[in-house]
């Protein structure tokens, strides 16, 4: 009978192990239908560390979390604020993530895409909007890739074609995050099945964080890295084939138009977006400003850039733009911007020259009906540019977070907000750049014995040496 009863307790729990092992939860109450879950085990390999998110070029928002075992009992970890875009956050919770299995992400966003994956014992979260990418671009109809390398160590990006067709043209634009714009960094070809393109562009791929790919014909895509080459490979398959299953280390994106709703996009800092005709406006601008306190007078280039966007792509390509003009469905349509005020004027070659310390409002008016104001916010910093660093301490502080800054000849770049010529005296820059939790996208930079100041997107609120 012992025998019996201990054969019979063994089953049982044989029978539990394999239940337990089965994905086994209901949802939390009160949660969205635009909620995601996944399961850690699934991770390879299995994480237990952090939560972090990276959000893309056109999310912000708040992220609830919540986790569970096998007993529905979901806990609430708590939530991710993300208000920049191209950012990354870290859950900051209690709990230890490696004694739960199922997570749940619930967004009041809606045409999210979530890929999860595990890095350095954490789990990522990289978060995109399905939505139109506003490029002009005959292509754009075949669908386009979002390819979100963050996390991909390379030091050159190939083309790869594994398709039974010959003549692709592809196009790859990076995203400038600074100027929330996607601009054109080279030009490929792809001849016949194996032929391999590597990419050439005077941009440098390690000063963007998203590529986008956009071809003359439709078609899936792979991508993976190759670690002995340091390689990142982006595979063309025909459109017929089947995607792979994703694995460590190889992510399989399918390449498709994408079906969009006509919403306008939500606004944030810095973007404001103005539903107009078929389509929407969007204006984009650096929401702060910095001077030193010896500066006479301080021009910014904070440009307001304004784009439109249809909501229908096939009539995209019939937008024009040619100053402050917009040709739209047939009509022009005038933009104007109005920046003369007590804080601050506009010259004749539209650049903003800073008067004092204080809100600057911006009035823009698009077409006879529509008006708009934008604010910048216009701060004098307690130091002057010819302070030395021990200046810097002692009217600001410790900074939160610096970088060392290398700009080499005859290169020509701007680098977090901050210009850098070598052509001029023909040699390299060698400059720390400082960032401040209370300057928001606050740049100081300390060269040549004098400090610079300028706006980044990069800031982030969490900053950390």
């Amino acid at each position: 009978m012992k025998k019996i009863l201990i054969l019979i307790i063994s089953l049982f729990c044989l029978f539990f192990d394999l239940f337990a092992d089965e994905k086994s939860y209901n949802l939390p109450n009160g949660i969205s239908p635009n909620a995601f879950v996944f399961d850690k085990n699934e991770l390879l390999p299995t994480p237990k560390d952090n939560f972090i998110i990276y959000n893309s070029y056109n999310v912000t928002g708040t992220f609830e979390i919540y986790a569970c075992n096998n007993t529905n009992n979901w806990i609430h970890l708590g939530n991710i604020d993300i208000n920049k875009i191209v950012d990354s956050k870290t859950l900051k919770t209690k709990e230890k993530i490696k004694n739960f299995r199922f997570y749940c992400i619930d967004s009041k966003e809606e045409s999210l895409e979530y890929n999860v994956l595990s890095k350095n014992n954490d789990i990522i979260i990289k978060v995109n909007k399905r939505e139109p990418l506003n490029i002009n671009n005959s292509y754009i109809d075949n669908g386009f890739c979002i390819v979100d390398y963050r996390y991909i160590d390379f030091d050159n990006l190939k083309l790869k074609n594994n398709t039974s067709n010959n003549n692709y043209k592809i196009d790859l634009y990076l995203f400038d995050i600074k100027n929330r714009t996607w601009v054109l960094a080279d030009k490929g070809k792809l001849n016949g099945y194996d032929d391999i393109y590597t990419i050439k562009s005077n941009l440098e791929l390690s000063d963007y964080k998203i590529l986008a790919l956009v071809s003359d014909k439709k078609m899936n895509f792979t991508y993976k890295t190759d670690e002995m080459n340091s390689d990142l490979y982006i595979e063309l398959l025909d459109i017929k084939n089947t995607v792979p299953k994703d694995s460590e280390g190889l992510k399989h994106i399918k390449y498709e138009l994408l079906d969009i709703e006509n919403t306008v996009p939500e606004d944030s800092e810095g973007l404001e977006h103005i539903k107009y005709d078929e389509g929407y406006f969007t204006i984009s601008w650096m929401p702060y400003e910095y001077f030193f306190n010896d500066e006479k007078y301080h021009y910014y280039l904070n440009t307001i850039r304004i784009s439109y966007t249809t909501f229908d792509k096939e009539k995209q390509m019939s937008v024009k733009q040619e100053g402050s003009y917009f040709l739209i469905n047939g009509k022009t349509v005038k933009v104007v911007i109005n920046g003369n005020n007590e804080y601050a004027k506009l010259n004749e070659t539209n650049f903003f020259e800073l008067l004092k310390e204080g809100v600057s409002s911006i009035l823009i008016q698009i077409g006879a009906d529509i008006k708009t104001t934008i604010d910048i916010k216009q701060t004098m910093l307690p130091l002057s540019q010819d302070d030395n660093l021990d200046a810097l301490i002692e009217k600001i502080g410790f900074p939160d977070k610096k970088e060392d800054v290398i700009v080499e000849w005859p290169d020509v770049k701007t680098v977090d907000g901050i210009f850098y010529d070598t052509t001029r005296n023909v040699e390299n820059f060698y400059a720390t750049h400082y960032f401040y939790k209370q300057y928001p996208y606050l740049c100081i930079s300390y060269v040549k014995g004098s400090f610079r100041c300028g706006e980044s997107f990069l800031w982030t609120s969490e900053l950390s040496e």
